[in-house]
């Protein structure tokens, strides 16, 4: 199925509801030109796993490089032991507009997003507050959430775009997936479509409550921009009754790609929101 660009994946399964209530959380648009501010809803501080010279904010955009493996950065959305709860019937989203820089289309090489849930409490310093040089930002090991990785490959018979949870401790890296060793399982997957260097597309990840104990993860990525009425292959959903994650506080965007295949990631905009649907 070819889902248009501007068909609002929140409230997917409740489409047929009479209103739907916006509530901003984050809207950042990179303007300040610190990525150490945490000031939402304007601004969020984002720590980078490899570095200060992987992840770089100018005016108008946050600078993702991609030349190393297994780059990720994150950010928190609220405060130490604060949280976006979910009840029936509201979702929360994840949304960012990007343009790859993209060197090689023939290496399978991967963006990941994802929203998570930290587990800290309100007298808890959290976990993460400044880059690493490693691979790993430590005391991430209990995170939980949910995750879509698409490759940025012309391939498109080949790749699919794929949806995981992070459901237990593991000592890994945050935004990884790979299910044999870690701490990641696969929910679900579908085709893709082609990609085109410097083109602008939109991310969107969204995780809707349905009932006490279930809830719909979706994700999808569309070309042109967030007003875009172009069509895409690039989306995934399902269902998950296994003890879902339903509240938030921190956000991971990923890049995997050792071979420099993929020069870096322009943010232009990032954006986390809660809806609430009724009747």
């Amino acid at each position: 199925m070819k889902i248009p660009a501007n068909f609002t994946l929140i409230g997917f399964s409740l489409i047929a509801c009479s209103s739907v209530a916006f509530s901003s959380i984050v809207k950042d648009h990179f303007d300040d030109s610190n990525r150490g501010l945490q000031s939402p809803p304007q601004s969020l501080a984002y720590f980078a796993n490899q570095g200060p010279n992987s992840l770089i904010e100018q005016e108008g955009a946050l600078i993702f490089n991609g030349f190393k493996a297994n780059r990720f950065f994150m950010a928190y959305f609220t405060e130490p032991g604060g949280y976006i709860d979910l009840a029936v019937g509201e979702a929360i989203s994840l949304k960012f507009t990007f343009r790859p820089d993209i060197v090689n289309f023939t290496q399978s090489r991967h963006l990941r997003f994802a929203l998570f849930e930290s587990g800290d409490s309100i007298d808890d310093s959290r976990a993460v507050s400044s880059d690493s040089f490693a691979t790993e930002l430590l005391g991430l090991q209990n995170y939980r959430g949910y995750q879509a990785s698409l490759s940025l490959r012309n391939s498109p018979a080949n790749e699919q775009m794929v949806l995981a949870k992070r459901h237990k401790t593991f000592s890994d890296l945050l935004i990884v997936f790979n299910p044999a060793n870690s701490g990641y399982s696969h929910l679900g997957q579908n085709g893709q479509g082609d990609f085109v260097s410097k083109r602008v597309y939109t991310a969107q990840l969204n995780i809707i409550r349905l009932e006490t104990n279930k809830a719909e993860i979706s994700a999808i990525v569309v070309p042109d921009g967030p007003d875009s009425t172009v069509g895409t292959n690039c989306f995934v959903k399902v269902i998950d009754t296994d003890a879902p994650t339903l509240r938030f506080d921190s956000l991971a965007i990923g890049l995997n790609t050792a071979d420099g295949s993929v020069r870096d990631i322009q943010i232009e905009e990032l954006e986390v929101f809660k809806v609430r649907i009724s009747d």
